[in-house]
Formats: structure tokens, sequence, C-alpha cells
């Protein structure tokens, strides 16, 4: 079985963001950002464009993550 949000874990990884760094743009908990990128519970909308303005990729590229 494929790692959930495999390609943002890589992504994040290859601009040496962690979740901690994630959490703080994101305005929420190291726990929160762990929980979402394990599927736990849901991103919100706005975490979900924040993130891909973090890594510096489009919004187009939402269905990416």
């Amino acid at each position: 079985m494929a790692r959930l949000f495999s390609r943002l874990r890589t992504a994040m990884a290859n601009a040496d963001i962690d979740a901690p760094v994630l959490a703080r743009a994101l305005g929420v908990s190291p726990w929160t950002v762990s929980s979402r990128l394990n599927g736990h519970t849901e991103w919100t909308l706005r975490e979900m464009y924040l993130t891909l303005k973090l890594l510096g990729r489009p919004e187009r590229d939402l269905p990416w993550l």
C-alpha cells in the first residue's frame, strides 16, 4: 500500500521542511500536521493552499497533494 501523502512528504523533505516548520506556517501544532499526514484528520482547504505556497508550488497543483 502506498504511504499517504507520499508526494507531499517527498516535497517537504526536498525543501527541508519538517512537521514543526509546516505546523508553524499553518498555525497548528506539529501533532496536527502529523495527524493530517497520516490520514487521521482531514486537511482544510486553507491548510492545503498554504502548504502549496510554502513549497513554492502553484495553486493548480492542489490535486497533486
